[in-house]
């Protein structure tokens, strides 16, 4: 389960902790008066910054920087060493609980990846905006410690239709295979605890809706992944600066290698491309290559010419990633099967205005026609082989798609149009209430705080009930430490899963703040079958 945050500190200690991790520079931006950066509303943010190896965490720190123009914020961060944008405070995520005021606006960049637990752990703890950069996330909670038991029953949630697998595989433990994945996603409970979801595509909020029923339709909003706006340079300029021969045909892939990116498709494509063009050939992977997580040295010994002509540049700059994709003739961008995930390397490359290839599915089939060519997923090698043969001879049709891509970048995708976009969706805020439930599809029964009174009220409360019951157990002084103190309180055929910590009072300075626990009581697997029999 995931394990809840510290829950008391010394505020004469929080104090110094805050003052240490704070950006040194919290002067507002320079169109803005002392005056009005003090009356900005506030803002909070979970997210990844970088350096992290992470493309959500680029995507964060260029969405905090405009953001901040309108609000003061404070990011929240696991790491120490993050580097928010000038102005932007910067708090360990440890200490929200102490830092958050209740009602609190909160943006949660959640990506289905191990950087993000602590991003999950807060958008259960502290509803708000969730940022879903992808509709499944059954990866993240696989990762975040999460038994396979509680995986199970978010999995069930999510595709009433296909009960059975988990059902198998909660009886035979075979535990959660790669194909789950596709048929199943870990939303449930962030849906519900989400005052608004933000994803990048129709196709997700359709994804999600068709999972989860059609009444969180208000609820998503689409707002499309902003481009990026590199320093503007020409393909010779940036082939001089990387010392990369002028008259090459140069092929790029960024990001780290997934098998949904399909490679082997790119390289048997290039394999034909290398002994009909005219013209040299070089394929640049833009970033780790990661052979431990996807494999390509069978493909590559297949094919020999291509493991030539590949040069692997490792983890790369922003600044280094816009100059490799500057440089190209083409990014070939590849998804399937696509969950409608996004990708900030074609942002970027939208915004460099290069030609890039990608995968006519699922969210890259909103995009229009005449911005990317798109490679059908049937008989694609075929199509991509054709598709850079073309571009190679055709640099007219190559530069035609990369102008539509730049237009494209700075109209539809701007940052100045995805921050208005975002805006409307703080600004809903207002008008709606925060929906304080702890799990998916279940009521909340309240506890209060008593040594002697709550284990027999929390037998009580989840008897009969084989599936479990949400709870709030509290208030409680924070000087009580919350982990030995659920330990103590639970009976012994009982778990707690999903704990959540929120502030109940506010009254820091005189050190007699109040917490509250929310959790998901429930049997031990093993005792579920005899409740109510």
């Amino acid at each position: 389960m995931l394990q809840p945050a510290p829950a008391r500190t010394h505020p004469k200690r929080l104090e110094n902790l805050l003052v240490k991790m704070t950006t040194a520079d919290k002067t507002p931006t320079s169109t803005m008066t002392k005056a009005q950066a003090v009356n900005k509303e506030r803002l909070y943010t979970f997210t990844p910054l970088p350096p992290s190896r992470n493309g959500i965490a680029d995507y964060a720190y260029a969405s905090i920087s405009g953001l901040s123009e309108y609000y003061n914020i404070t990011a929240f961060c696991n790491n120490f060493f993050a580097e928010p944008p000038k102005g932007v405070q910067l708090i360990n995520e440890q200490f929200a609980f102490e830092c958050l005021p209740q009602n609190a606006k909160v943006i949660h960049q959640i990506g289905n990846n191990p950087d993000h637990t602590f991003v999950l752990r807060a958008a259960l703890r502290h509803p708000g905006i969730v940022v879903l950069h992808d509709p499944r996330i059954l990866y993240l909670y696989q990762t975040a410690g999460i038994s396979n038991q509680y995986i199970y029953d978010l999995m069930v949630s999510s595709n009433r239709f296909a009960t059975r697998c988990p059902s198998a595989a909660r009886g035979n433990g075979t535990g959660i295979q790669r194909v789950d994945h596709l048929m199943y996603d870990g939303l449930a409970e962030v849906l519900q605890t989400a005052r608004a979801i933000v994803v990048h595509s129709n196709y997700s909020r359709q994804l999600i809706c068709s999972h989860h029923g059609r009444e969180l339709a208000e609820k998503i909003v689409v707002i499309p992944h902003f481009a990026y706006a590199p320093e503007k340079r020409s393909r010779a300029a940036a082939r001089d600066i990387l010392d990369l021969p002028q008259n090459a045909f140069i092929v790029v892939t960024a990001g780290f290698p997934h098998p949904r990116k399909r490679y082997e498709w790119l390289i048997e494509a290039l394999d034909h491309l290398i002994q009909y063009n005219s013209r040299p050939v070089i394929w640049i992977q833009a970033g780790e290559m990661r052979n431990d997580e996807v494999p390509l040295r069978l493909a590559l010994d297949r094919y020999p010419s291509v493991r030539e002509i590949l040069q692997v540049t490792g983890y790369l700059s922003e600044n280094e990633l816009d100059t490799y994709i500057a440089a190209s003739d083409a990014l070939v961008n590849l998804r399937f099967p696509s969950d409608g995930e996004s990708s900030g390397s074609l942002a970027r490359a939208f915004g460099a205005g290069v030609c890039c290839l990608i995968s006519d599915t699922a969210a890259f089939r909103e995009l229009p026609q005449d911005v990317a060519v798109k490679i059908p997923y049937i008989g694609a090698p075929e199509a991509i082989s054709a598709a850079l043969m073309e571009l190679s001879t055709n640099s007219a049709l190559r530069d035609t798609f990369g102008n539509c891509a730049a237009h494209y970048a700075e109209t539809e995708l701007s940052m100045d149009l995805y921050i208005a976009r975002f805006r409307k969706v703080l600004e809903a805020l207002d008008e709606c209430q925060i929906e304080k439930r702890g799990g998916f599809g279940t009521s909340v029964t309240r506890i209060p705080f008593d040594h002697i009174l709550a284990p027999r009220l929390l037998r009580d409360a989840i008897a009969n009930k084989a599936e479990g019951v949400e709870i709030v157990l509290g208030p409680i002084p924070a000087n009580q430490d919350a982990g030995p103190l659920l330990i103590a309180l639970l009976p012994e055929c009982m778990d707690a899963q999903h704990i959540r910590i929120r502030a109940a009072t506010v009254e820091r300075a005189t050190g007699k703040a109040k917490y509250e626990i929310a959790f998901r009581l429930c049997w031990r697997p093993e005792l579920r079958h005899k409740v109510g029999h």
